[in-house]
């Protein structure tokens, strides 16, 4: 057998080096391996509260048969099961209880990187698309799954064209391709945040936009996306036309850049609901908005416009209700428009409902004096907060075929050292390898549900 590629990381410590009762806490490799062995002895039976607050329940409006029931075994989620990161690969170990038996959770990072040993594609992960819409965060997660799988990268614009120089809001395609005729792809689409404040002062010229190739609010950005998934698929994964029986169309290269180009001649045909065009639909979209849209607000600015105990709780209550409005109507909504009838979640008959939609939590910086912590509360917790129970979601507007669930990445890594030493925002390695095993878990939970 091939040797397992191990990506090894530092002692998964709590920052204050002392053990939290975090139940996401990832135990240095002895600590690991003991207490397997105690649960073993003792029959250790952990509330599965903790971490089934990883993902918001969607309740479902369908009432399913009393048959339906007696027939359907509940629906292993490992990640909903008590347990712990692994220390070397952070994908989700459970622990041997009655409730885990038959429900494990694979190191499905490291299944992907073993493809460039020669190994196939597992199943559930084989001619599988996640699109990723968010920011630098998505970004840094497509680079880094292409870096250490061995997978090709692409660079395009939105409009659908290639790229050779690429620049920070364009999108990275990472394909994982096996010697089988499978492949794995995962791409992030850049967004610049909703339409709250003023993104022009942040948009320095040429590093995230270029005029005329794209639009910047993120509802527009989104309605381009099934001509830019259309027109990339050709060169970057020509396996998924074909698993459709579609001939890809050929790949178009901007390999001259203009100036300010008239955004008309960029603009792509747009999805027609009496006639829509094919495209390559993706198994997963996972989005995202926070960083640019505190960037864009007033709140980052209170340590030299306030003094302590003088913020503006109420201004910042109200910005966040803006928030949440603005999430649902320009990002949910209109994926749900964009894509709804090519991208389902799955109902089952139990009225379990397992999503392939997604919102996700932003990590929490490791500095108190980030831009975006007051010494009273964290920003950013306050947002992911508003995720957690429910509020990106209105579920009047939407079956449940289409309601997002909710990624929690902060709640994941929770306790340890995961940002960069050079910055205090973005993940580091071992933040995004552990968001990347709760990625790929969901396609192993789809694939049972289906």
């Amino acid at each position: 057998m091939p040797r397992k590629l191990s990506f090894s990381t530092q002692p998964l410590l709590p920052v204050s080096g002392t053990p939290t009762s975090s139940p996401l806490l990832a135990w240095p490799h002895t600590r690991f391996f003991l207490l397997l062995a105690v649960a073993i002895l003792i029959g250790i039976e952990l509330s599965t509260l903790a971490f089934s607050r990883l993902f918001t329940a969607h309740p479902a409006s369908l009432t399913p048969s009393g048959n339906a029931l007696s027939q359907l075994a509940p629906l292993c989620d490992p990640y909903k099961v008590p347990g712990m990161l692994h220390p070397d690969t952070l994908h989700w170990v459970t622990m041997p209880s009655v409730e885990s038996a038959n429900c494990s959770s694979a190191d499905n990072f490291g299944l992907l990187a073993d493809v460039q040993l020669g190994q196939r594609i597992p199943s559930h992960l084989a001619n599988k698309i996640v699109l990723l819409l968010g920011d630098s965060f998505e970004r840094n997660l497509v680079v880094e799954l292409c870096e250490r799988s061995g997978g090709q990268t692409h660079f395009a614009m939105l409009n659908g064209s290639f790229i050779l120089d690429p620049i920070f809001g364009d999108s990275r395609i990472c394909t994982i391709r096996d010697d089988f005729g499978d492949v794995f792809v995962a791409i992030n689409i850049f967004h610049f945040g909703l339409p709250l404040g003023d993104v022009w002062a942040l948009l320095a010229k040429g590093m995230h936009w270029r005029e005329g190739y794209s639009p910047v609010r993120v509802s527009k950005r989104i309605e381009w996306l099934p001509h830019f998934l259309r027109s990339v698929a050709g060169l970057a994964f020509p396996e998924i036309c074909a698993m459709h029986g579609r001939e890809c169309a050929p790949p178009v290269w901007a390999l001259t850049m203009e100036e300010k180009p008239d955004i008309q001649l960029s603009t792509p045909p747009l999805l027609d609901p009496a006639d829509p065009f094919w495209f390559p639909p993706p198994d997963m979209i996972i989005a995202n908005s926070m960083t640019w849209d505190l960037a864009k607000s007033e709140f980052i600015y209170v340590a030299q416009k306030y003094t302590p105990g003088n913020f503006p709780l109420e201004s910042f209550k109200a910005f966040a209700v803006e928030w949440a409005e603005l999430f649902k109507t320009e990002i949910i909504e209109t994926l749900q428009a964009t894509f709804g009838h090519a991208v389902k979640n799955v109902v089952r008959t139990d009225g379990v409902v397992v999503p392939r939609y997604f919102t996700r939590t932003l990590t929490i910086p490791v500095l108190a004096a980030n831009r975006f912590a007051w010494p009273s509360f964290s920003m950013i917790d306050t947002l992911n907060n508003i995720m957690r129970l429910g509020g990106l979601r209105n579920p009047k507007n939407a079956l449940p075929e289409l309601l997002p669930g909710v990624l929690d990445w902060a709640r994941l890594v929770a306790g340890m050292t995961i940002h960069s030493e050079f910055d205090d925002e973005h993940p580091n390695g071992t933040g995004n390898l552990a968001y990347w095993q709760l990625v790929l878990s969901r396609f192993e939970v789809l694939s049972r549900a289906t």
